[in-house]
């Protein structure tokens, strides 16, 4: 005697329609308009349902519509009043200053615009190109979802390798007042049963998956079953594997994420994937490339052995009783002076055995995707060296670029290092001739093993590497040693004023010039910028 609308379950769960015995006519043919989604109600059609309720209430046509419909409806309209509310408290979208005001750094706005389609997704996919940035724009997600929608606790799951990163980049992005607290974990610790009560009291859980796609817990079944039994109304998926050379596991990933089954699987199956809107945000570099720097820059702080801070501090008081001398008189001797250059030279030596390791990390970093490569520039040639022989160690195949390769010999070590895609690695002895190596239309990263002295030469090993005409981002890594003449350096080249100081400055221990006069002057008015600053780590 009654009319009715079920749920039925599936790839994608849809509204069933069964019409009564005398059911109006006009009744029958609204309700067609269940399973036909609109710009208004696009997952799913609950415009149709509540105009069908008030219809039949009109018709006075008994109409019964099961309880699990409007909890499954609920999740679709919470998406829409989502939207709704953040456009309101953020009218100019990722210009809002009011979204900027949520992190204590800037953004760009393809990173606002990711952390605002996360907080009205509630449970979504990241998918960008390596390097764009997916831990800031979770990390500024999570900082929308608190302030916005009262989310209070965060779970993290993360690689071991990443810990300390999230940590790090939490530290820098999210602002004191933030009220959302994370809790960072290993994804290992998934399967272990330790995550029961984080799990339960998360508003948001994070998983920020490896990049090596067979350990993604996606592709792990007691991982992926773990994964499941979390109940939270907000999820984050940071995607770091390439996608289409998975698609089990990015089946795996949606299902979780559509956990309302609206249509993220069914799509994915019928290859639509531009529908996939609603739960994955996926951008590549050019496609957002007039946002981007010409670089994006990380930087690994060793740390000095205790012998090594014991000589590192010996010699730094040595060259600030140098500058404290010259500072009450004016006047340094010559002699004094190529004492005060080797010092120099020896200071900064310190804790360079420390960074091979540091080095290789980085390495491994830039190289993350098949296609990139690694320019390693340093000015010390035993530095690189050490790291030729680390990597050596390990049977990763380098080429070593000095003063030493000219003309043809240089051209076909450059040539087979862009072309041979086994040969990913080029150790860069900076040398007088500079100039362009000719990549710029490869993917390489830069990874710098010292601060050079002078600022201009940071610039100058950009430049061998990409032109302003450059196709792709570049990814910098500097490996530096913390709470040092390096570090000190690192915070004194900060301004404008910082950088013009230290251009064109004596290097090495046995320049062959003696410093009179105003560049003398100079000269010790930079190391007084050094020694007299704190040993500030500038990461």
């Amino acid at each position: 005697m009654h009319s009715a609308v079920t749920l039925v379950r599936g790839v994608r769960h849809q509204l069933h329609w069964a019409a009564g015995r005398h059911c109006p006519p006009d009744l029958d043919a609204a309700a067609q308009a269940l399973g036909s989604p609109t710009d208004a109600a696009p997952l799913v059609n609950d415009l149709a349902l509540i105009a069908l309720v008030q219809l039949a209430r009109e018709r006075r046509h008994p109409l019964q519509v099961d309880a699990e419909v409007w909890d499954w409806l609920a999740r679709a309209r919470d998406l829409r009043a989502r939207v709704d509310h953040l456009e309101r408290l953020h009218p100019l979208g990722p210009l809002s200053p009011a979204l900027a005001a949520l992190v204590t750094a800037p953004l760009r706005p393809y990173q606002a615009e990711a952390a605002l389609y996360a907080a009205c997704a509630g449970r979504s996919l990241l998918a960008d190109e390596t390097g764009l940035g997916k831990t800031v724009q979770a990390i500024a997600a999570l900082c929308v979802m608190g302030s916005s929608f009262g989310a209070e606790r965060a779970l993290v799951l993360c690689p071991p390798e990443r810990l300390a990163h999230w940590q790090a980049q939490w530290q820098t992005w999210a602002g004191a007042d933030t009220p959302i607290t994370p809790v960072f974990a290993d994804l290992a610790r998934l399967t272990d049963g330790s995550l029961a009560d984080l799990a339960t009291d998360a508003d948001v859980v994070v998983v920020d998956e490896p990049a090596d796609a067979q350990a993604s817990p996606w592709a792990q079944p007691a991982s992926l079953a773990a994964l499941q039994s979390l109940a939270s109304p907000w999820a984050i998926v940071l995607a770091r594997a390439p996608l289409e050379e998975r698609p089990d596991t990015w089946r795996a990933m949606l299902d979780w994420i559509d956990e309302g089954h609206f249509g993220a699987v069914a799509a994915l199956q019928g290859g639509h994937l531009d529908t996939l809107a609603p739960w994955m945000l996926r951008r590549t570099r050019t496609l957002v490339l007039r946002q981007l720097p010409e670089t994006v820059e990380q930087t690994a702080w060793v740390a000095l052995t205790p012998d090594a801070r014991t000589r590192h501090d010996t010699l730094l008081g040595a060259v600030r009783r140098s500058v404290q001398r010259w500072q009450r008189c004016q006047f340094l001797g010559n002699h004094e002076q190529r004492t005060l250059v080797r010092a120099l030279h020896d200071l900064r030596q310190c804790g360079q055995d420390a960074k091979p390791a540091a080095a290789l990390q980085a390495i491994d970093t830039a190289l993350s995707a098949p296609e990139h490569k690694v320019v390693v520039f340093s000015q010390w040639p035993g530095a690189l060296d050490a790291l030729g022989a680390a990597l050596h160690a390990r049977g990763t195949a380098f080429q070593r670029l000095g003063p030493e390769v000219v003309g043809d010999a240089r051209r076909a070590m450059v040539s087979a290092f862009q072309q041979d895609p086994a040969l990913r690695v080029l150790l860069c002895l900076d040398d007088e001739r500079g100039g362009q190596l000719g990549l710029r239309h490869a993917a390489t990263a830069i990874v710098h093993l010292d601060r050079p002295w002078n600022p201009a030469l940071l610039v100058q090993r950009l430049s061998r590497v990409h032109r302003t005409d450059r196709v792709r981002l570049v990814a910098v890594h500097h490996v530096l040693v913390d709470d040092s003449i390096e570090s000190r350096l690192v915070h004194a080249q900060q301004d404008d004023a910082g950088h013009e100081r230290f251009v064109g400055l004596v290097e090495g221990p046995n320049a062959d010039v003696f410093l009179e006069g105003p560049r003398l002057a100079r000269f010790m008015s930079a190391l007084a910028a050094l020694v007299d600053a704190p040993g500030l780590n500038a990461g």
